[in-house]
């Protein structure tokens, strides 16, 4: 497998670089998002570029490599840092991205996850581990208590005890806890037996959730690949 890996910081680059190869990825390096906009027309596996760099930004960096090359869409993973309007900008664009400072494991794991993602053909949004979001599910006369699995913008693992949600059916949310308090609508897309009893469901939100609750659970360290939440 081949990785892109770019950012200004040197540091950086180096270290993500050799976790990279350590993983068995053949690396390119690139100091700038215009450096590495020679390369793009190359075969990739991952692009994995620091969101705040100096001349060009990392989503106009986004914005023209997958221009020039529109099979590297879903294969970018960000680094974010303290950069707030970036992470709702890739949220925005349903690209990767990892909040700075990062462990070597929750960097390889959001690089599996990158890589499953584009070979699946990019469908859908990429879910994020989050387990223990306090949600209240109201429906057809049926009020549960249920707790999180995964999240996306469009919707939401849960896993709860009581009547099984029917598939295809319409259901009330509360998503409370962490800094999110919000009521959605969703649809019940599957549901199946779980563990001790109980049973887990997806629901696709009618509405996705905003770029701006991905970008504060992401600020505080609630929004990752692995591990869920800190």
């Amino acid at each position: 497998m081949r990785a892109l890996v770019v950012d200004d910081e040197e540091m950086m680059l180096e270290v993500c670089s050799e976790i990279l190869e350590s993983a068995g990825f053949e690396v390119k390096r690139a100091p700038s998002g215009k450096a590495a906009l020679g390369s793009v027309d190359e075969q990739w596996d991952l692009v994995l570029a620091d969101m705040d760099m100096p001349g060009l930004h990392g989503m106009e960096f986004f914005r023209m490599a997958s221009g020039l090359n529109g099979g590297l869409r879903q294969r970018f993973l960000f680094m974010a840092g303290g950069d707030r309007r970036g992470i709702e900008a890739a949220s925005a664009a349903n690209a990767h991205f990892i909040v700075k400072p990062f462990r070597v494991k929750d960097l390889i794991a959001s690089v599996e996850r990158v890589i499953m993602n584009a070979r699946l053909g990019g469908r859908g949004d990429a879910r994020q581990s989050m387990p223990g979001l306090c949600i209240s599910v109201s429906a057809s006369g049926i009020d549960l208590n249920a707790r999180s699995e995964d999240i996306s913008r469009r919707g939401v693992g849960i896993r709860y005890k009581g009547r099984m949600l029917e598939p295809r059916s319409n259901v009330g949310l509360t998503l409370s806890g962490f800094c999110l308090n919000l009521v959605k609508q969703a649809e019940v897309v599957w549901s199946r037996k779980g563990g001790n009893g109980g049973f887990s469901s997806g629901l696709l939100f009618t509405m996705p959730l905003p770029d701006s609750a991905i970008a504060d659970l992401a600020m505080e360290g609630q929004y990752s690949y692995e591990g869920g939440v800190r």
